[in-house]
C-alpha cells in the first residue's frame, strides 16, 4: 500500500465531499454537522424535475425522466454518505499495515486499488493503481 494511493484517495473524496456540500443550503450544510441527516431529493410527481424530499425546494426542472432518477439516486446525501464509507473503509486499510501480515497487506492494497479505479481518468491517477485483472 502506498501512502501516494491514500492521498490521492483522500483528495478524491474531499473533492467529491465538496461537490456535494456546495448543493446544500446554508443551514442544512450546518445541520449535518450537528447531527441531522441532509435532505433527500426526489423526482416530482410529472417525473421531469427533483426536489427536496419534503416537497420543498426545486432542484431542477425539464430533466429527462431516467436522468431525475438518476441524480435523485446519486444525491448529495448518498454522497457524502459514501464519502465517509469510503474514509471508513481507507482508515481500515491503514490499520491492516499494523498487523504485519502478508494478506492482510495484499487485501488492503487491493481494496484501495479497487476504490481508485472510478478516478482513473483524473490526471493524478497512476497505471500502476489498476488492481490486478
Amino acid at each position: 500500500m502506498t501512502a501516494d494511493l491514500v492521498t490521492f484517495l483522500r483528495a478524491r473524496l474531499d473533492e467529491d465531499e465538496r461537490a456535494a456540500v456546495d448543493t446544500l443550503t446554508p443551514a442544512a450544510n450546518i445541520g449535518r454537522f450537528r447531527g441531522k441527516p441532509v435532505q433527500r431529493w426526489q423526482v416530482t410527481l410529472n417525473g421531469r424535475g427533483l426536489i427536496d424530499a419534503d416537497g420543498g425546494r426545486s432542484r431542477a426542472r425539464d430533466v429527462y425522466p431516467a436522468e431525475a432518477q438518476h441524480v435523485a439516486r446519486h444525491d448529495p446525501a448518498r454522497v457524502l454518505a459514501e464519502v465517509d464509507a469510503k474514509r471508513r473503509i481507507i482508515d481500515e486499510c491503514e490499520g491492516a499495515v499494523n498487523h504485519d501480515s502478508r494478506g492482510m497487506l495484499s487485501m488492503a492494497d487491493s481494496i484501495l486499488s479497487l476504490l481508485a479505479l472510478p478516478y482513473r481518468d483524473h490526471p493524478d491517477y497512476r497505471p500502476e493503481w489498476a488492481p490486478d485483472a
